[in-house]
């Protein structure tokens, strides 16, 4: 009596080879753009570049900098203030801030 009620909820718990392979996801390659961009990205990686040329500038990043971190950072409101006004004074808006935060790779 055990075996014959093992062998059914054994038959039962094993899924058969249809429902398995509809259950896998589909592993189709890539277009061929997304490979050749996959290729560029190994490629800047080996070089010890970052992975994509970033187009943020300096004053963007200061911008979210004042924001975010300083603000919530535990320094002093009148720390805080200093800093931002600093920033805002010699990076947004000048030479330095329209600097991309990486060279561009050649």
């Amino acid at each position: 009596m055990h075996s014959a009620l093992n062998s059914e909820l054994n038959a039962s718990a094993t899924p058969t080879r249809k429902a398995s392979a509809a259950a896998s996801p589909s592993r189709a390659r890539p277009p061929k753009e997304a490979s050749q961009k996959a290729d560029e990205i190994r490629a800047r990686l080996k070089k010890e570049l970052p992975a994509r040329d970033t187009r943020r500038l300096v004053d963007q990043f200061a911008e979210t900098w004042i924001t975010t971190t300083l603000a919530n950072s535990d320094r002093k409101a009148s720390t805080k203030s200093m800093q931002a006004t600093v920033a805002r004074h010699h990076i947004v808006g000048s030479n330095l801030g329209a600097t991309p935060m990486h060279p561009p790779s050649h």
